[in-house]
């Protein structure tokens, strides 16, 4: 991992396109707060179905998903995206999970349904951007 100076070149290193996938109006504009920032290209859904339809077009560098949202949670949205992933032959969009819920065995489930990356809310500004850094130095 990048220092936070290093982390920030990453970020600013061109306007990446990030998908972020959250319910919660409050959240949302946290996010959006964290972020901006950056040059990011970002776009706000507010479930994992909107998610999915989304992030089947492509074209994202990233996402950034909440676990648990009404319609459908991000468990079953990121579990999707890798089926078409690997049913288009697309390479593999880094997804992070945003959630509350930091125990092992939740944290472990995510990674297996195709998560990159977990981060506990409250997400704090060194924790995103060094999520983010890794995930699009990566990519």
């Amino acid at each position: 991992l990048l220092g936070p100076r290093e982390a920030e070149a990453v970020l600013r290193a061109r306007p990446w396109r990030v998908l972020a996938a959250e319910d919660n109006r409050t959240n949302r504009l946290g996010l959006h707060h964290l972020l901006k920032p950056y040059p990011l290209e970002l776009t706000m859904v507010g479930n994992g179905a909107e998610a999915v339809a989304e992030g089947r077009g492509g074209g994202f560098d990233l996402m950034l998903m909440d676990v648990n949202m009404p319609v459908m949670g991000g468990l079953e949205a990121v579990a999707l995206i890798r089926a078409h992933e690997a049913e288009t032959g697309r390479a593999r969009c880094p997804v992070i999970a945003l959630t509350a819920n930091a125990k092992p065995t939740e944290v472990e489930r995510g990674l297996k349904a195709g998560f990159h990356r977990h981060l506990t809310k409250p997400i704090r500004i060194h924790e995103i951007t060094a999520a983010l850094e890794s995930a699009l130095e990566a990519a």
